[in-house]
């Protein structure tokens, strides 16, 4: 599994416009092949992070364009581009 952290920096006040965009997308993500999940939270004031889990690393190239589609349109609530960090799975704990 490869992973890929965004912290996305919003214009004041449009935290909740972020987490409503990405809610609005469920469509779009459901037809992208390869996305295990997708995890969106605040995560400080006027800030969302967000946790993308695809299959491979090649998968999520392979997506790309449809990747920059989707984050292009959070360009009216957003100040900065994200911040983006990634890898691959190294090690996961799971509570049973």
């Amino acid at each position: 599994m490869f992973y890929r952290i965004g912290k996305i920096k919003c214009k004041p006040g449009n935290s909740d416009d972020v987490i409503s965009y990405f809610k609005s997308k469920e469509d779009f993500f459901a037809d992208t092949k390869g996305i295990i999940s997708l995890s969106y939270f605040k995560s400080g004031q006027d800030e969302v992070s967000g946790i993308a889990v695809w299959e491979s690393k090649e998968i999520l190239e392979k997506n790309a364009e449809r990747v920059q589609v989707v984050m292009g349109g959070l360009m009216e609530f957003v100040s900065a581009p994200p911040d983006i960090v990634e890898g691959d799975l190294e090690y996961q704990f799971k509570s049973v």
